[in-house]
Formats: structure tokens, C-alpha cells, sequence
């Protein structure tokens, strides 16, 4: 049977185990996939959300598409009739045809879409500079983990060296040389922890939150198997189509502009005396007129020639569109071949130099400890091991840039 001791007993064994894992679990809450980091930037980002402001605004620009001239409201005092004093009261409107209204909404939905575009374009932009951040922040992880590798390893030669030294089984030579070994291992990981701190603030800054944000870093050495190449649907291409579309509508109104204008008005007037029908009419008797008119234009010149150049500048968005696809498509394959022989040296370090890096700790630790080689040996032999995973890294975080680059062509 349980009693009030026991429970208590229990009560407190697992409190120690929340406190114990205290720390494991606030790290793994901090902790920030990539997907995530990205959807948390395009939220919360000043920058993009000050363009999604002006394509709000370009959407409320669209009802301004009626542009209708003012109304004029017009009035006369004087001898208009006769010797006698009349007044005139008129109101005059100009509009143009439906169809140049027409144009001019769909000339603005155009240019609403074209900032849509724009804010696209901002929003993948933003998700390279993540992800660029995001990989450069796991590759310096990785960094940190092979250093502090090098220093529990260079801090028990140390210690042995300390040791050694005090029995007058090694001389100061052995003992400079590993504690020289250790203090620049420790400049390194400070230098190093500067850097970290610098781009997770940078991170923070893009993502606009205050909290600070650690990486999933077994991400590092993850590789990925390339899809199909989608350049077609690539935001550069899609913005200059659109350019395009939008020059072929600003072409449209333009033209519907040479088409008449239209132009009606009424007037109210006073006739005092005697009228053509021999009657006699005092002041307060009013006469209505109604007119209509068109508007003409004539000189023609200046707005043909802005048709015209709207025509040319159509062949200078072709041009820039076969361009800008002949570029994405060159990039393109050259990053696919750049990636396939990144990830062919990662493959053959994994397969050879990895092992025989570990191997070399391993054997020389042991030789070292057991007399068979002196302490210069030794260290040659941890350094180059360390320098070939030195070098491993460095390779891996160029193919996490190939990765990036070809992810951009993804969107």
C-alpha cells in the first residue's frame, strides 16, 4: 500500500527529473525549422509588409478609372437680348467613350497585378535571404562542434602534458606547445561564437522577433534530390510577361484616346420685352436650351508618336524576356553541375577520408599514450585530422549554397 511518504518520495523524484530536463526542453522549444523561420519572415517582415501595403493601395487606385472631367456650372448678367437686363445660368459635361473608361480600369488592374508580381518577387528574395542565413548559421554550428571536439581532445593532452611535466617526464617544450595548442583552439570558438551571435541577430531582425532563434543543425548534411527544372514558372519571367501585358492595355487606351469626346450641356436664360411671337415677357420668365457637341482631336502628332514608342518598347520586353530566360536557363545548369560534383567529393570523403580521419585520433592517441611516438607527432597527426574535417565542413556548406541557389528556381 502506498502512503503519504511514498507519494511524496515520487512527487519529488519526478520534480528532479523537470528540472534535470529543464534545459533539454526549453533548447528543443527554441529551436526553429527552416519551413517555419521562412513562413514566420513573410509574415512578420517590415520590408514585405510595406510592399503588400502599396499593392493595397494599387487595388484602390483601380475605381479611380472613371476620371470624368469636372462638371462646369456657368453664369451671365448683362444686355445678352437686348437693352434690357437678363441673366444666364448654364451647366456644361465632357466625358469620353466607354471604351477608353474600359481601358483605363483594365490599365490599372494591370498595374495592380504587376506590384502583386513585384511583392512575389520580394517574398522569394526573402526566402533565399532565410535560408542563405538558416545554413550559414548550422554550417557555423558545425564548426562549433568540431572545435569543441579539438578542445576536450587538446585539453586532456593538456592535463596529461601538466602531469608529465610535474613527474619531470616531459620538459617545457611539450607543455608550451600544448597549452599554445589549446589557447588558440579557445580564440578560435570565441572568434567564432562573435559571428554566431552576429547572424542570429541578423536572423531575429529579418524575422522581426525578439526571441533568440537556434537551427536545426542536423539539416547541415542533408542532401536533396533535384526536381524539375521550373524556370518557366520563375518570378523574373513572370514580372516581365506582365510588363508585357501591361504595355499591350497601356497601347489599348491610348488609341481609345484619338476617338472622339463626347460633350452636353443646358441653359437657362431670361428674354425681357417684347419676344418674336409679339408678346411681352418680364424677368421672372425663363427659356431652356440644350446642347451637344463633339470633341475632335485633330493634332494627332504627339499621341500617335506615344503609340509608337509603346509598340517599340513591347520588342524591348521581348528582347528582355529572352534574355532574362537564357540567363536563368545558363545559371541553372551550371549550378545542377556545380551540386552533382560538390555532392560526388562529399560521397568519397564520407566513404574514405571521414574514417581515416577518425582513425588517425584514434591510433595516435593510443600510440602516444603507450611511448610509441613523442608529443610533435602527435600533434601533426590530430591537426591534420582535424583539418580534414575542416575540410569536409567547408565542403558541405558549399553544396548547402548550390542547395540555396537551386531552391530559388523553386518558387
Amino acid at each position: 500500500m502506498i502512503n503519504n511518504r511514498n507519494i511524496k518520495k515520487i512527487n519529488s523524484f519526478f520534480v528532479l527529473i523537470i528540472i534535470a530536463l529543464f534545459p533539454i526542453l526549453l533548447s528543443a522549444q527554441n529551436k526553429m525549422s527552416l519551413p517555419l523561420a521562412i513562413e514566420m519572415a513573410i509574415k512578420n517582415n517590415m520590408t514585405l509588409k510595406s510592399e503588400r501595403l502599396k499593392a493595397e493601395y494599387h487595388q484602390k487606385m483601380i475605381e479611380t478609372y472613371k476620371n470624368i472631367p469636372s462638371t462646369i456650372i456657368s453664369g451671365g448678367f448683362g444686355q445678352m437680348n437686348s437693352s434690357y437686363i437678363d441673366n444666364r445660368f448654364a451647366i456644361g459635361q465632357s466625358f469620353s467613350l466607354p471604351i477608353v473608361y474600359s481601358n483605363q480600369k483594365k490599365l490599372l488592374t494591370e498595374e495592380w497585378k504587376s506590384v502583386l508580381l513585384g511583392v512575389n518577387i520580394k517574398e522569394v528574395e526573402l526566402k533565399k535571404m532565410i535560408t542563405e542565413l538558416y545554413y550559414s548559421l548550422i554550417y557555423l554550428k558545425a564548426k562549433e562542434k568540431l572545435l569543441l571536439k579539438s578542445d576536450t581532445i587538446y585539453n586532456n593532452f593538456f592535463k596529461k602534458t601538466e602531469v608529465r611535466f610535474s613527474k619531470g617526464e616531459s620538459n617545457i617544450l611539450e607543455k608550451t606547445t600544448a597549452e599554445t595548442q589549446l589557447s588558440n583552439l579557445r580564440l578560435q570558438l570565441k572568434q567564432l561564437n562573435q559571428e554566431i551571435a552576429f547572424l542570429q541577430a541578423k536572423f531575429q531582425l529579418l524575422l522581426n522577433v525578439e526571441t533568440k532563434i537556434e537551427v536545426e543543425e542536423s539539416l547541415f548534411y542533408q542532401s536533396v534530390v533535384m526536381g524539375q527544372n521550373t524556370i518557366e514558372q520563375h518570378p523574373n519571367l513572370k514580372y516581365i510577361e506582365q510588363q508585357k501585358q501591361l504595355n499591350t492595355v497601356n497601347i489599348a487606351l491610348e488609341k481609345s484616346k484619338l476617338l472622339p469626346e463626347i460633350s452636353v450641356g443646358a441653359a437657362s436664360t431670361t428674354m425681357k420685352g417684347v419676344g418674336s411671337d409679339d408678346i411681352y415677357y418680364n424677368r421672372w420668365k425663363r427659356f431652356q436650351s440644350f446642347d451637344i457637341g463633339v470633341g475632335i482631336p485633330i493634332f494627332r502628332k504627339s499621341q500617335k508618336a506615344k503609340i509608337a514608342a509603346n509598340e517599340f518598347y513591347g520588342n524591348v520586353l521581348n528582347q528582355e524576356l529572352a534574355t532574362e530566360k537564357q540567363q536563368l536557363e545558363n545559371h541553372y545548369q551550371s549550378l545542377i553541375f556545380q551540386y552533382n560534383a560538390s555532392n560526388e567529393q562529399i560521397k568519397s570523403y564520407e566513404a574514405t577520408v571521414l574514417p581515416n580521419a577518425n582513425l588517425i585520433v584514434d591510433t595516435a592517441t593510443k600510440q602516444f599514450n603507450n611511448g610509441e611516438i613523442n608529443y610533435l607527432d602527435w600533434v601533426i597527426l590530430i591537426n591534420q585530422s582535424i583539418e580534414l574535417k575542416k575540410n569536409y565542413i567547408e565542403l558541405v556548406k558549399v553544396r548547402n549554397e548550390y542547395i540555396v541557389q537551386l531552391s530559388y528556381f523553386n518558387n
